[in-house]
This record gives structure tokens, C-alpha cells and sequence, in this order.
């Protein structure tokens, strides 16, 4: 999908995305408010538990899956997993949505293919959160669970290691990782984070503000990816889908580090601040007209 500037420099959309289909317009921006929904409440849980560890109040280091375990532990627990599962199919399929339709006019070219292979990416991964997550809720095989996602990630990445040239498909995969990790850090960085994205009923100062949360989580979910990729190219290295760590023992790796409770509080923050981001973007996004 392509889009014009009209006279004031704006970005008008053509194809699905225009006012002359404003119930798919509606559908889509639904789909997207659910889904920052559901990711904002995941990443503030990651974060507020790892906050509560880095200041020695408890806490724990957890992955995706273990945020939705720990909601399920909580009063109506049941309830707020069910708005999770629904909130994460339709991130899955906002993902989806951002590839095929391309709502945010993202250019042809390489950085443009690379922003959509990443929203690709993204649903995929939340797409996968879909079952151990329903799981919870019926008390199926294999519910969501604090460190499964590794061990899922280690699994797969054995089974590939055995196969002709597996060691370089899986290094392939770990520097993707790591670029999109960095990608997403100088984003977090850059004066214009953001600026494709609709938020209304925002005065300028509250925009900055959301924006400025936005920023630090990306920051730090770019930290934590990069890294995750770096274990990734050591498992092709060494051939041991062992050296593999997912979202949890990442954070604990770095809060082993010098400083690493000083450099967990930083991450933990910045995953608290993406999580408030969503949340601001599930009330306040709009799809531009």
C-alpha cells in the first residue's frame, strides 16, 4: 500500500486503509488497542517483578510466559487470562495486519522490509503465547510457565543443529536477533520514535511524555533482545543449543554482571515504561484517516 503527502505534508493512505473503509479502518485499529493492551499488561509484570528483585523486595526474573502465569495468581485471575488470550490474538493479528497492509506506510526499501519482517516476527511470537496461555485457563498440557520459553527455544534450536548446515541457519537467526535488538535500541534513541504512530486526545506535553515512556522501553527491549541473540550465535558456535537463554535468564545474566542490580533496575524500568506505553497506546491509538 502506498500513500500520498497532501498539501500540508500529510500522509494520506490509499487502498484498505482510507475513510472509505471505515469499518475495516475500525476492525483493524480494534484489533491493535486489544493487542497493546495485552502487551503493555505482560511487559509491566516482566518488569515490576524484575524492579522487586534488582531492590531486594522479592521479585523474579520472568519471560512472557511467566507474566502470564503470575496474572493468572492474581483475584480473577481467570478473568484478566481470558482479556490476555483475547488480547493476544489480536496483537498476533495486528502483526499480521502491519505486514500485509502496511497501516504506517513503511518505505520498500531495505529498512522498510526489515520493519516488516519484524512485525512478522512479532506475531509470530505472540501468536505462540496463544496456547500455553489457553492451556492455563483450561488446564491443558503444557500451560504457560515462567522459563518454558527457553526451553522451547532450546529444543527447536537442537533439532535444527542436527540438520546440513544447521549451525549457520542458526547463527543466521541469532544475528537477525541481534540486529533487530539494536534496531530496536537506536529507534528508542532517535527524536523521532514513534512519529508514524496516531495518538489522539493527547496535548503536546502528554505526547512527550508517552513517547518518552515508549523510548525507554524500546531501549530496553532492544538491550534484552540483542543479548538473546548473542547467546544464540554462541549456540551455533559451539553447537550446544545449551548456551541458549530466553527472556528470563537474560535478565539474570545481567544482574550478574558488574553492577548488574544498577543495570537490572535500568532494564526492569524500561520494560515497566513499554508496559505503560502499550497501555497508553491501547486507549489512545487511532488509525490515521
Amino acid at each position: 500500500m502506498t500513500g500520498k503527502k497532501n498539501s500540508k505534508g500529510k500522509i494520506n493512505g490509499s487502498g484498505p486503509l482510507t475513510a472509505n473503509n471505515a469499518a475495516l479502518n475500525k476492525t483493524f485499529e480494534t484489533l491493535a488497542r486489544l493487542g497493546y493492551a495485552a502487551r503493555g499488561i505482560i511487559y509491566f509484570v516482566i518488569g515490576l517483578l524484575a524492579v522487586l528483585l534488582a531492590v531486594g523486595y522479592g521479585g523474579k526474573t520472568t519471560d512472557q510466559q511467566g507474566a502470564i502465569s503470575v496474572i493468572g495468581t492474581q483475584p480473577a485471575g481467570r478473568i484478566l487470562l481470558w482479556l490476555v488470550l483475547i488480547g493476544l490474538v489480536c496483537y498476533s493479528l495486528w502483526g499480521l495486519i502491519r505486514v500485509i497492509f502496511n497501516p504506517f506506510h513503511q518505505g520498500h526499501d531495505a529498512k522498510g522490509f526489515a520493519v516488516r519482517i519484524g512485525y512478522l516476527v512479532s506475531a509470530a511470537a505472540y501468536g505462540l503465547l496463544v496456547i500455553p496461555t489457553y492451556a492455563l485457563i483450561s488446564g491443558g498440557a503444557q500451560p504457560a510457565q515462567s522459563g518454558a520459553q527457553q526451553g522451547q527455544i532450546q529444543q527447536y534450536t537442537a533439532q535444527i543443529l542436527v540438520i546440513p548446515f544447521g549451525q549457520l541457519l542458526v547463527g543466521i537467526m541469532g544475528i537477525i536477533l541481534i540486529l533487530v535488538g539494536l534496531m530496536q535500541f537506536f529507534q528508542g534513541l532517535s527524536s523521532g520514535f514513534d512519529r508514524r504512530i496516531h495518538l489522539t486526545k493527547l496535548n503536546p506535553v502528554q505526547l512527550r511524555r508517552v513517547r518518552f515512556l515508549g523510548r525507554l522501553g524500546t531501549i530496553a527491549r532492544g538491550i534484552v533482545f540483542a543479548l538473546i541473540g548473542f547467546f544464540i550465535v554462541m549456540a551455533a558456535y559451539t553447537a550446544n543449543s545449551q548456551q541458549i537463554k530466553g527472556f528470563d535468564s537474560t535478565l539474570t545474566y545481567i544482574v550478574q554482571q558488574p553492577y548488574g542490580v544498577w543495570l537490572m533496575g535500568a532494564v526492569a524500568l524500561g520494560l515497566i515504561s513499554l508496559g505503560l506505553y502499550s497501555l497508553c497506546m491501547s486507549v489512545f491509538f487511532r488509525l490515521k484517516k
